[in-house]
C-alpha cells in the first residue's frame, strides 16, 4: 500500500476512534445548546449517531456513559479496525520484534574497515546450519520422530512442528563447508522463510556482529529462481503466496486475508471496495438491530428508574378518555395497572383502543416532571394485545350482580339493560341509571352507571343497550357503580325506544325531557306547532314538506331542544347531533328582583316558572363529575355585588373550573330550601358568555392568603428557587416564599433567557394538606409566565 494511502488511513482511523470515545463520555455535550425541544435536557451530552441529523430535537441526544448505544459500539469497532489495518506493520514489529518471514534489505555495504573480518576468520570457525526447507526435504516424519526420541523429546504435531522442535534442541549437526570468500552482498528485501543459526560461543560484541552478518548471507540467485516466476527481477507478495500455496489448504480465509493485505497495485482497488462493503454491511446490520430490538419490559413501579428511555409495561386497561380537555387534541389518556402500580399512557395520534379489562403491552417514552411520571407515545403501535388478552366478559343480568356484587370486583362483564336518560354523542362524562325495564316505575332493579367518554351516537332514554363494564363501590355515595367507556355502550336494535308524550298543560316541565325524543299533539301552523285553542307554541326543525298538514291537528315526533335562534322550545325531526341549548339574548339580571320580592318568587315556584338569568360566577369552583355542583351566581363582580344566590348545576353541563368573575347565563327554576331558609336556583342549561376576571394579584409580603383568595387564578412576582429538592417562588430581596408547581411544557422552560430573573407567575392558588406534619401549605399550581407575543421569552424577561 502506498505511503499516501497509509497516511490517510492512519489519520482517519485515529480521528474516528478519538471522536467515538469522546462522544461516549459526553465531551461533545457543549453542542446540545442547539436542542430546542421541550424535552431537551442539559444532562443529555451524548450524540445519537443514527439521529445526528436531529441534533435540534431531543431525539439527537442521550445520557453519557455508563449509558451506551449500539451505534456507539459499532463506531468504536469500525474505527479500531481501521487503526489496526493502518498500523499493522508497527503492531507486528512491536509484538514480535520483526516482520515474520521477511529479511530487511541491507542499507549499506559491509565495510572491512569497520569490521576486521580477517581477524575474526582466524579465531572463529564458521558453521552454517541446514535451512528449514532442506530439512523438510531430507527427513521424513518417521525419521524426525526417531531423532526426537533419542533426546526424549515430544513427537506429536505436524512435520513442520517436528522440524522446528528438532532444530531448537540442536538435533542436527551443521555440515562442514569451506570458508566463503569475503565479499560485499547487496540484495532486495525478500521473504525467504525462517533461517536458523547456531548461537556463537563467544558473546563479545565483535563476535555477535560477525555472526549477524554471516547469518544473512544467502544464495540470491536461488531465491529469485524460486519466487520470481515472471523473471522481472522483483518478487511480489502474490508470487510468494503462489510458491507456498500448498501450505494453505483450499485457500479459505487465509487466502482471503492474503488478498486484503497484498501490496499489489492490481488488488488495491478490490481491497478498498471490500473494506467499504464490509463497513456498509456492518452499519446496516446495526441499524436493523436498532429498529427491530424490543424495548425492555419493566414493572410500573420501576418506571422511575428509566427516565427518558423507551420501555414497555404490561397490565390491565382500567379506563381511557379521548381528548381529555375537550380542546380538539388528537390524544387519548389510558390508565394501565399491573401488580406493582398504576401508570398513565398519553397516546398522541392514537389507533385502536382495547376494551376495559384487556391485558395489553404499552410502549412509550418515560416522562418525569415535578414528581409525576407517565408514558408518552406517538402514532400506531404504542399498544399491542392478542385475542387471548381480551377478557371473556360474560353476559350477566342486573339481578345477578345485585345478589353478590363483590363477586364481580376486578372482572369485566357484559350486561344489558335500559338507560334512564338521553345521552348526547359528545358528552364526555355522563351519570345515569341502568334498569331492567324501559318504563320508570316498572323496573325491579337499577344500578348507577358512569360513561367516561363520548359515545359518538345518541343514546335515547329507555333505549336497550349492551355494556361491557367493571363494577366499583363508591364510598362517597354509598352505592355500587358500573364504569364503562362510550364506545363500549352498544345499542340493541331489537328494542326501539318510545317517544315520551308531552302536553301543553305541563309546558313548564318540558325541560326534564330536554334532548330526548318526544311526541307532541298540536296544530301545524307554518313552521310551528301550536296549542289547540291556546297561545303556546313550539318551532319545527328539519320537518320536510308538511304543507298538506297545514291547519291539521297531528302528533309530531322529534327531539326536544331549546333553540337559540327561536328563543324557545323546538322539536327537531332530524338525526343531527348539533344542539344549541340556550339563547342568551333575552337573559335578564333579575337576581335582585327574586331576592327582594319573596312573595312573587314563591308564586313563581308554585307555577314551575323557568327564568333566563344573567350574572357572574362568584368564587372559583371545580365542577363535580359525579353529582350536582353548587356555585354562587352574583349580579356583579365584588365589590359591586348587590345580590347573589346559590345555584346547583347538574353533572355534565361543564367540566373543569368555573373561574371567578365568569359571565354566565342560566336557564333555571327557583326552589325554596327550608333547611337553610333561602331561595336556590336549579339550573337546567347554562352558557358562558365572556371571559372571567383577570388574575388576582398577590404580594408575598402580605402574609398568608385569606380563605377568599384560594382556588382563584392568581399572579405572584418573584424568583424561582430550589431548596431541598422543592421549587419555590421567593420574593425578590426577601425571605418570603411559596411552593410552586410549574406548568408542563411551560413558556419558562422553553427558553434559557427566562432563567434567573424576577418574573410574574400566574397559576391557581390552592391549599394542600400534609398528612405527615398535619399542617397546611399554599401552592401556586400549574403556573407559568406570560408571553404575549409568543416568542418563547417571558414579557418581564424582555425588559432585562
Amino acid at each position: 500500500m502506498r505511503d499516501r494511502d497509509l497516511s490517510f488511513l492512519k489519520t482517519f482511523g485515529v480521528l474516528s476512534l478519538v471522536t467515538s470515545l469522546s462522544n461516549i463520555f459526553g465531551w461533545f455535550g457543549g453542542l446540545n445548546f442547539v436542542c430546542k425541544g421541550q424535552q431537551c435536557s442539559e444532562s443529555a451530552t451524548r450524540i445519537n449517531w443514527l439521529d445526528i441529523h436531529n441534533l435540534t430535537t431531543p431525539n439527537g441526544w442521550s445520557e453519557a456513559f455508563p449509558t451506551i448505544g449500539v451505534p456507539d459500539i459499532a463506531a468504536i469497532s469500525c474505527s479500531l479496525a481501521v487503526v489496526i489495518i493502518a498500523f499493522r506493520e508497527y503492531i507486528t514489529t512491536l509484538l514480535y520484534g520483526r516482520v515474520d518471514g521477511q529479511i530487511s534489505e541491507p542499507s549499506s555495504k559491509y565495510d572491512n574497515e569497520n569490521l576486521e573480518v580477517e581477524e575474526v576468520k582466524e579465531t572463529i570457525v564458521e558453521q552454517i546450519i541446514l535451512s528449514f526447507d532442506e530439512l523438510m526435504k531430507k527427513y521424513t516424519v518417521k525419521d524426525l520422530k526417531e531423532i526426537l526420541l533419542t533426546k526424549d523429546l515430544k513427537v506429536s504435531g505436524k512435520k513442520a512442528d517436528l522440524v522446528n522442535r528438532a532444530m531448537e534442541n540442536g538435533c542436527f549437526d551443521p555440515p562442514a563447508s569451506e570458508e566463503p570468500e569475503p565479499e560485499i552482498i547487496e540484495s532486495k528485501s525478500e521473504n525467504v522463510g525462517v533461517l536458523t543459526v547456531e548461537e556463537p560461543a563467544n558473546e563479545s560484541l565483535k563476535d555477535l556482529a560477525l555472526h549477524a552478518i554471516r547469518s544473512q548471507k544467502m544464495d540470491v540467485d536461488s531465491v529469485f529462481e524460486k519466487y520470481d516466476e515472471n523473471t522481472d527481477g522483483r518478487i511480489v507478495h502474490s508470487e510468494y503466496v503462489a510458491a507456498h500455496k500448498d501450505e494453505v489448504e483450499k485457500g479459505g480465509i487465509s487466502a482471503f486475508i492474503d488478498r486484503l493485505l497484498d501490496d499489489s497495485t492490481e488488488l488495491r482497488g478490490q481491497r478498498l471496495w471490500v473494506m467499504f462493503a464490509l463497513s456498509i454491511l456492518l452499519v446496516a446490520a446495526m441499524n436493523a438491530y436498532a429498529m427491530v430490538r424490543e424495548p425492555e419490559l419493566v414493572k410500573i413501579e420501576d418506571l422511575v428508574d428509566h427516565n427518558n428511555e423507551v420501555v414497555s409495561v404490561e397490565g390491565i386497561v382500567l379506563s381511557w378518555v379521548a381528548d381529555p380537555y375537550s380542546s380538539g387534541e388528537d390524544r387519548v389518556n389510558i390508565i394501565i395497572e399491573d401488580d406493582t402500580g398504576v401508570a398513565q399512557l398519553r397516546w398522541y395520534r392514537y389507533g385502536d383502543i382495547p376494551m376495559i379489562g384487556t391485558n395489553v403491552v404499552a410502549t412509550g417514552d418515560v416522562i418525569e416532571y415535578n414528581g409525576r411520571i407517565w408514558l408518552q407515545a406517538l402514532g400506531g403501535g404504542a399498544i399491542s394485545w392478542d385475542e387471548s388478552d381480551v377478557p371473556d366478559a360474560p353476559t350477566i343480568a342486573i339481578s345477578t350482580i345485585a345478589e353478590n356484587p363483590e363477586d364481580f370486583i376486578g372482572d369485566s362483564f357484559t350486561i344489558t339493560g335500559y338507560i334512564s336518560k338521553t345521552v348526547n354523542p359528545n358528552s364526555t362524562f355522563t351519570s345515569l341509571d341502568l334498569r331492567d325495564h324501559p318504563v320508570y316505575g316498572s323496573h325491579e332493579h337499577q344500578m348507577n352507571m358512569i360513561i367516561h367518554s363520548a359515545p359518538g351516537q345518541w343514546l335515547e332514554s329507555g333505549q336497550k343497550v349492551e355494556v361491557t363494564a367493571v363494577i366499583e363501590y363508591s364510598q362517597k355515595f354509598l352505592q355500587w357503580t358500573l364504569h364503562t367507556e362510550g364506545p363500549e355502550v352498544r345499542i340493541v336494535r331489537t328494542h326501539e325506544p318510545t317517544s315520551t308524550e308531552i302536553g301543553w298543560s305541563n309546558y313548564q316541565t318540558w325541560s326534564y325531557n330536554k334532548e330526548g325524543l318526544v311526541a307532541l299533539k298540536g296544530v301545524i301552523s307554518g313552521d310551528e306547532i301550536v296549542e289547540p285553542e291556546g297561545s303556546l307554541k313550539a318551532c319545527l326543525l328539519n320537518q320536510g314538506n308538511i304543507s298538506e298538514y297545514q291547519g291539521s291537528e297531528v302528533t309530531f315526533h322529534g327531539r326536544l331542544i331549546w333553540s337559540t335562534s327561536y328563543s324557545g322550545w323546538c322539536i327537531d325531526s332530524s338525526n343531527s347531533g348539533h344542539v344549541e341549548l340556550l339563547d342568551v339574548s333575552d337573559a335578564e339580571n333579575i337576581l335582585g328582583q327574586l331576592a327582594s320580592n319573596p312573595d312573587s318568587t314563591l308564586e313563581e315556584i308554585d307555577n314551575s316558572t323557568t327564568f333566563l338569568i344573567t350574572g357572574v360566577v362568584s368564587g372559583a369552583t371545580l365542577m363535580s363529575e359525579s353529582g350536582d355542583t353548587k356555585i354562587i351566581i352574583a349580579d356583579a363582580v365584588y365589590p359591586n355585588t348587590l345580590a347573589k344566590m346559590d345555584a346547583y348545576i347538574p353533572v355534565g353541563q361543564h367540566f373543569g373550573w368555573l373561574e371567578e368573575g365568569q359571565p354566565i347565563v342560566v336557564n333555571a327554576t327557583v326552589s325554596w330550601n327550608s333547611a337553610s331558609s333561602e331561595f336556590q336556583l336549579m339550573v337546567l342549561d347554562m352558557v358562558l358568555t365572556g371571559e372571567p376576571s383577570s388574575a388576582n394579584p398577590y404580594d408575598l409580603g402580605d402574609g398568608a392568603p385569606a380563605f377568599y383568595d384560594l382556588n382563584k387564578i392568581t399572579s405572584i412576582t418573584g424568583n424561582l428557587v430550589v431548596l431541598d429538592g422543592q421549587t419555590y417562588l421567593q420574593k425578590e430581596g426577601g425571605i418570603e416564599k411559596i411552593q410552586i408547581n410549574v406548568k408542563s411544557n411551560s413558556v419558562y422552560e422553553s427558553n434559557s433567557q427566562n432563567e434567573g430573573k424576577t418574573l410574574k407567575w400566574t397559576g391557581r392558588l390552592i391549599e394542600v394538606a400534609d398528612d405527615v406534619t398535619l399542617a397546611h401549605h399554599y401552592v401556586l399550581d400549574n403556573a407559568d409566565v406570560t408571553d404575549e407575543n409568543g416568542n418563547g421569552i417571558a414579557d418581564d424577561a424582555e425588559d432585562f
